[in-house]
């Protein structure tokens, strides 16, 4: 267990208003000791204030020689740090005018802390700025945590950085930044800005007592944001759990349109219009701009991307965005990947259609696991086959390794799914993806059959099904496939019938051996040991289950 010191700068009035009600309402639920810097114990009620996880010890600002301690909160945070160092491992430093928005809220932060010993510094609010290259958003400042936390900092870390700042202003903008450059560690955003801690800077509206106003410009962007989406909770009020994930759900609710249009303005004329998404970025565990590339190379399996945010999903809460395609095509475009298509060439995957992504491969190959020749002429002999480098017929003619398995409307014609897919995923190097198309069962000519189980699938798995299997012909057989209703299909061989296609599948493959919906399709990938980033039907095309999932094998 961490020995944990919680830091407050109360020098003012506002702590009364502030912190002290909200520390008082939420203990935290973690040993600690509280230290409270004061100012000749103004504004300080001893009867009133109680730390029931341990004790209070109360710093002076105003020091023996009649001197303070500069630099305001940051002076403060640093002044206790150096007093203490060698006593605690963690130290949370907040001020006054911040308020406490959950009850375990040191245990939530340690969860992070406890993830990885890379991850030296949490903040209630981290805001990515306008100094991240391809990643930087529109707020105006350079990346950094705010002052009024609480910043959870591990010892270790804040022993090894040059602490040194001028003013309250700097301490803010570089102690993360030292943090990152000169130690390599992550930090990480507990909350999302509003979830977790709220800094109120004396906002009068927030408890109807002006004499708490010390600082005009208490319309911040997080203010406007909470007043825009949580007006009756007023800064102060604590957030149910089921509430922490609502930019999330927001997010992955609506299109990619609608997320470029949802901004918010400020009456402050140096700050422009923002987008709630690219430049706020109210999510959950978001990381430390200027940590991010760290943060990939450790967690590649915990990272998920909104637009330009990169977030640590520790719990698999931080759902990915599962409606949209082009989240998908910002991953894969960035990753210069070599990819290996089962199946194809295929026409979905070409400009023909919205889900275009040959052309972001450094290369393509594949295997087609029948002859060209036998099915689906018209793609097979088409110009797509000039896509790949190589074309493989049996899987053991591959001998290099891939960053990403691409597949279309192949699966479910695979009699073991399982064993099949497990001989391609041996081709995959570490961190590395999968991409399928299935047929949305409900919305194809399988409708009539019913939806295959997990446990059909595994079972098939373990009495070692050959693809020549002949469980479910009679079952396609009763299907109004196209080339049933059409003996003439443009696509079909000549000179056989479908039936006779399907009774000697194993040259035809035109069998669909299981059918899938969403559900199925998410936990075959999962047995397979496959991270589901995004599993969705889209919008605008009922008949396709898109699955993209990370390789979670080490």
């Amino acid at each position: 267990m961490y020995k944990i010191a919680v830091v407050c700068n109360c020098s003012t009035e506002n702590n009364t208003y502030y912190f002290t009600p909200s520390y008082l309402k939420n203990s935290g639920n973690y040993p600690h000791d509280l230290i409270i810097v004061h100012q000749n114990f103004n504004f300080i009620n001893k009867d009133i204030l109680i730390n029931k996880e341990g004790p209070i010890i109360y710093i002076n600002k105003i020091l023996n020689d009649g001197t303070e301690i500069p630099n305001r909160g940051y002076g403060s945070y640093k002044y206790v740090f150096n007093e203490f160092k060698e006593k605690y491992d963690i130290f949370v430093f907040m001020q006054e005018t911040c308020v406490i928005r959950r009850n375990n809220w040191i245990q939530d932060a340690i969860h992070i802390l406890n993830f990885s010993n890379d991850i030296g510094f949490c903040s209630s609010q981290i805001f990515n700025g306008n100094d991240l290259n391809e990643f930087s958003t529109k707020y105006p400042h350079e990346t950094h945590m705010r002052a009024p936390g609480p910043l959870f900092i591990k010892t270790c870390y804040l022993k090894l950085i040059a602490w040194n700042f001028n003013s309250d202003h700097e301490g803010e903008m570089v102690t993360a930044d030292l943090l990152v450059e000169q130690t390599g560690c992550i930090g990480i955003q507990i909350g999302n800005k509003l979830n977790y801690a709220y800094d109120t800077l004396g906002t009068p509206a927030l408890i109807g007592i002006e004499k708490a106003v010390n600082r005009s410009n208490y319309n911040h962007i997080t203010q406007l944001l909470e007043n825009k989406y949580f007006p009756d909770k007023k800064g102060i009020d604590n957030f149910n759990e089921d509430e922490y994930y609502i930019f999330e759900s927001l997010y992955n609710n609506l299109t990619q349109e609608q997320r470029n249009t949802l901004d918010i303005s400020s009456p402050f004329n140096h700050i422009p219009i923002l987008n709630i998404f690219y430049d706020i970025q109210p999510f959950n565990n978001l990381i430390y701009g200027k940590s991010v590339l760290k943060a990939i190379e450790k967690f590649p399996k915990n990272i998920i991307k909104f637009n330009n945010a990169f977030i640590l999903d520790i719990d698999n809460k931080s759902t990915p965005p599962l409606n949209c395609f082009s989240d998908i095509i910002n991953i894969i475009q960035k990753m210069h990947m070599n990819c290996l298509e089962i199946g194809g060439p295929t026409l979905l995957f070409t400009d023909t259609y919205p889900y275009t992504i040959y052309n972001l491969f450094n290369c393509i190959d594949n295997i087609n696991l029948y002859d060209l020749n036998n099915s689906f002429i018209s793609i097979k002999t088409s110009n797509y086959n000039k896509l790949f480098k190589n074309i493989y017929k049996q899987i053991s003619e591959i001998d290099k390794k891939y960053d990403i398995i691409l597949s279309s409307h192949c699966i479910e014609h695979m009699a073991n799914p399982i064993k099949t897919l497990n001989s391609f995923k041996k081709l995959l190097n570490k961190n590395s993806y999968i991409l399928s198309i299935l047929p949305n069962k409900s919305e194809f000519w399988d409708y009539i059959r019913p939806t295959t189980t997990i446990e059909h699938i595994i079972q098939d798995y373990l009495n070692d099904i050959e693809e020549d299997d002949h469980t479910h012909e009679e079952e396609n057989l009763l299907v109004n496939h196209p080339y049933k209703l059409d003996n003439n299909h443009p696509d079909k061989p000549v000179n056989i019938s479908y039936e006779e296609m399907v009774r000697n599948n194993i040259n035809y493959r035109i069998m669909h051996h299981h059918c899938f919906d969403l559900n199925l399709c998410i936990q075959l990938h999962e047995y397979l040991n496959f991270k589901t980033l995004a599993c969705f039907i889209p919008p605008n095309d009922s008949l396709q289950i898109i699955y993209f999932g990370y390789n979670n094998d080490l």
